[in-house]
């Protein structure tokens, strides 16, 4: 419904009077809910989430236009990747306490954002980002862009609305998953969790990881979506913007962030 309606809403001119800003707020709802996954049912707090967002965009960038693979390569690549450096960054600061695992994230996501600035090995394009990256199947018409597959052409929008819907309804199985309770039970009481003999490091752990993996599947559609990847993307007032949606929605329930979302996108433009 939200995939269907969400479309003629913002183009109505009562509305924005902008059908393509309805693709920016699906892809923006996504990377919300993958933040939630930590604050609303792990109850760890992230000021780097972008990191995860900018990764995957700027892998599918790369990968498109650095290497000339297949989008789906450079996407799952990009995943990979985000899958990575969410466990790998979690392992280290995950014992660390919340303050400070807080700081981290941010720590972290600076230090990624460095280094697409100074462009290491000519792959992000420094200040400018990169540019241009588009799929063989993706072609533009007077600002509407349009799918191109085995001889059908359709609006991209349908594509990202059916990649929204699977990827909310994975989210939405995790959090109710035997996983998802337990997550639950660490944010209400991590001490107890403890004292019942639950692994509670490994599953900050995996929470972590998956929030990255579905942070960097937003990212892969909004470069599809801009094609291109740009330092934007992983900067600070991102993972600050997505915060303040997640509080705004409201993180204790599961469409709160993505409402949070809509309200301060469609207020903004």
């Amino acid at each position: 419904l939200v995939v269907l309606l969400l479309r003629p809403v913002i183009a109505d001119p009562v509305m924005a009077g902008y059908p393509q800003l309805a693709n920016t707020i699906l892809i923006w709802m996504l990377f919300a809910a993958s933040f939630n996954l930590l604050l609303g049912y792990t109850g760890l707090l992230s000021f780097g989430h972008a990191m995860f967002f900018g990764i995957g965009a700027y892998a599918a960038a790369i990968g498109l236009t650095r290497f000339g693979l297949p989008w789906v390569v450079a996407a799952v690549a990009g995943l990979v990747l985000a899958a990575a450096v969410a466990y790998a960054v979690a392992r280290l600061i995950v014992k660390k306490g919340e303050i400070y695992f807080a700081m981290l994230t941010l720590a972290f996501a600076q230090a990624v954002h460095y280094l697409a600035n100074q462009d290491v090995l000519g792959l992000t394009g420094g200040t400018t980002g990169i540019t241009g990256a588009s799929p063989e199947w993706l072609v533009s018409n007077r600002g509407t862009k349009f799918v191109q597959v085995a001889g059908t052409q359709f609006e991209w929008y349908y594509l990202l609305g059916l990649v929204f819907v699977v990827a909310m309804l994975a989210i939405w199985q995790l959090v109710r998953s035997p996983f998802g309770r337990s997550l639950v039970a660490i944010r209400e009481n991590d001490a107890l969790a403890r004292s019942m003999g639950m692994n509670v490091d490994r599953y900050k752990v995996w929470s972590f990881t998956f929030a990255g993996v579905f942070a960097a599947v937003a990212g892969v559609l909004i470069e599809v979506n801009n094609q291109g990847a740009t330092l934007e993307l992983l900067s600070l007032p991102v993972s600050g913007d997505v915060i303040l949606m997640t509080i705004l929605g409201g993180s204790v329930f599961f469409f709160g962030p993505p409402a949070g979302a809509f309200v301060w996108l469609f207020a903004e433009d």
